[in-house]
């Protein structure tokens, strides 16, 4: 009886390289994935009370730049493998002013747009199974993908969708 159960118990369970496999499938599949090479994104964000429009605009792993706009004035970040730069003419800046170290390094990590976890071992990553997570109701898989950089990040993944 015992062992039915042990091996019940290893039937159903899964496997990290199994989660990412079904997430990226159910988001459109790997191969459209590999064919995003660039990207433009536009939304509304709601700041103290006021709509800022923000538009990023997207090279797969080369660059993106990030513009928002207050008061008729825009304000950008720009970030390259190589460098990044600021603009925030709100806080009276003039002219555009290097990145920190920290603020480039966390922004390079998001250069990739098609996805952190898509051959993630090619990339470099691991990606560690935490077991399962309630959030607002639903038991999602937890994983922690750790950077080759040594950030890390945890994904909170639905198992239905």
């Amino acid at each position: 009886m015992m062992i039915a159960f042990l091996i019940s118990g290893t039937i159903f369970a899964q496997t990290a390289d199994e989660v990412i496999a079904k997430h990226i499938e159910a988001i459109g599949g790997k191969e459209n994935w590999k064919k995003v090479n660039s990207m433009k994104m536009e939304a509304n964000v709601n700041a103290q009370g006021m709509d800022v429009p923000v538009v990023i605009y997207q090279i797969n792993n080369k660059a993106s730049k990030q513009e928002y706009t207050v008061m008729n004035m825009t304000g950008y970040s720009i970030i390259t493998n190589e460098a990044g730069w600021n603009f925030n003419p709100f806080a009276g800046q003039t002219a555009p002013e290097p990145m920190t170290a920290d603020e480039l390094k966390a922004g390079q990590d998001g250069l990739d747009i098609q996805g952190e976890m898509l051959d993630y071992k090619e990339k470099g990553h691991t990606v560690e199974m935490m077991g399962k997570e309630d959030v607002d109701g639903t038991e999602c898989f937890k994983l922690k993908l750790t950077r080759k950089g040594g950030r890390e990040s945890i994904y909170l993944i639905d198992p239905k969708t």
